[in-house]
C-alpha cells in the first residue's frame, strides 16, 4: 500500500451543486477562508439559479465547472479531484451545497489525521454531524470508521487516485461506501475526528411515532433516490461481503427496517416502494449508471 501522506500538503475543497438556492454562497466564503483553492462542479441547474455562485467564483478566483448534463455526484467529486490534483493539491475538502461548516473545520480534521495512530495511512477523515453523533468520541479525539460521510470529509488524493476514484456509474448514492471499502482493501484508514463537526442532515429528517410510542425518523428521500440507494447497496454488498461481511449484515438490516419506516410513515410511499422494488431488481441484474424514467434524461429539480 502507498501512503495516503505526500509532499503536496495543500487543500481544495469541492462543492458539488445542484439546482442550489442563494445560501451556497455563503458556504463557499466560509470554505474558501480555509483552503488553498475552491472548486464548484455544477450539475446542469438553470443560469438564474447559479448567478450568485458564479458571480462569487469569478471574485474569489475559485474554479467554476459547469456541466451540460447532470452527471450525478460521483462523476463531480471525480471533475474535482482531477482539477484539485492537476493544481498542484494533495487533499480534497468535499461538502454538500445544503452543510454548513464551522470556521476552524480544516484545522479540525488535519488535527486528526496528526492524532491518529498511523497518520501516513489515514485517507479520510471525516467529522461528526450535528445529528449523529459517535459515542466513542466521548472519551477519544480520533476514532477508526468503516464509513465516513462525504459531506466535510477531507480526502487523500493520493489514495482517491489509487483505488481509481469514485465509481462514475454509481451516479448517487452509497458512493462513498463503496469509495471507503476499496480504501479498506489497500489498508487505508478512515477516521473521524471527533473535534471536528458540521451541520448537515440526510435527506429532510422527520421524527414520526409508530403506535403512539416508538419514535422512528425517516430521511424522506424521493422515490428516485429510493431506486439509486437499493440499486447501488445490492453492488456494493455483492463486490465487499468477503472482506467486510459484518458491516454487509449490519447495512442489511439498516436497510430493511428503514424500508418497513418509511413504508409505514412517509408520504408517496407506493411510489418509493416501486422504485427500491426496480433498484432492487436492476442491481441484482448489474444494471448501472443513470436512469431516468422510460429511458428519457430527466431534467426536474427532483429527480437526477
Amino acid at each position: 500500500m502507498n501512503s495516503a501522506q505526500h509532499g503536496r500538503s495543500t487543500v481544495c475543497a469541492a462543492v458539488v451543486t445542484f439546482h442550489p438556492d442563494e445560501h451556497v454562497v455563503q458556504l463557499l466564503s466560509s470554505v474558501a477562508r480555509q483552503v488553498d483553492q475552491v472548486v464548484v462542479i455544477d450539475n446542469n441547474s438553470s443560469a438564474r439559479e447559479t448567478r450568485l455562485i458564479r458571480d462569487w467564483a469569478d471574485s474569489a478566483g475559485a474554479t467554476w465547472v459547469a456541466n451540460e448534463a447532470n452527471l450525478g455526484s460521483a462523476t463531480a467529486l471525480n471533475q474535482a479531484a482531477r482539477a484539485a490534483w492537476s493544481a498542484g493539491h494533495g487533499w480534497l475538502l468535499t461538502l454538500d451545497q445544503d452543510t454548513t461548516i464551522p470556521s476552524d473545520l480544516v484545522v479540525g480534521l488535519r488535527a486528526a489525521i496528526a492524532a491518529d495512530a498511523v497518520p501516513g495511512e489515514v485517507a479520510i477523515a471525516a467529522p461528526q454531524t450535528e445529528h449523529q453523533r459517535d459515542r466513542r468520541c466521548r472519551d477519544a479525539a480520533v476514532v477508526r470508521r468503516r464509513m465516513a460521510i462525504t459531506s466535510g470529509s477531507l480526502i487523500s488524493l493520493v489514495a482517491w487516485q489509487s483505488v481509481g476514484g469514485f465509481r462514475d456509474d454509481f451516479f448517487i448514492d452509497m458512493v462513498e461506501a463503496d469509495f471507503a471499502l476499496r480504501l479498506a482493501q489497500r489498508g487505508y484508514r478512515v477516521i473521524l475526528a471527533c473535534r471536528a463537526s458540521i451541520d448537515h442532515r440526510i435527506g429532510q429528517p422527520r421524527t414520526h411515532r409508530i403506535l403512539g410510542r416508538l419514535v422512528v425518523e425517516t430521511s424522506n428521500h424521493p422515490a428516485w433516490r429510493r431506486y439509486y440507494i437499493s440499486r447501488n447497496r445490492i453492488h456494493v454488498w455483492r463486490e465487499h461481503w468477503r472482506e467486510a461481511p459484518v458491516w454487509v449484515l449490519f447495512d442489511g438490516y439498516g436497510a430493511l427496517r428503514d424500508t418497513v419506516v418509511m413504508a409505514l410513515t412517509e408520504d408517496d410511499r407506493r411510489r418509493k416502494l416501486r422504485a427500491t422494488a426496480r433498484g432492487l431488481a436492476d442491481g441484482l441484474r448489474g444494471r448501472l449508471g443513470q436512469r431516468g424514467r422510460l429511458g428519457q434524461r430527466v431534467t426536474r429539480p427532483d429527480a437526477p
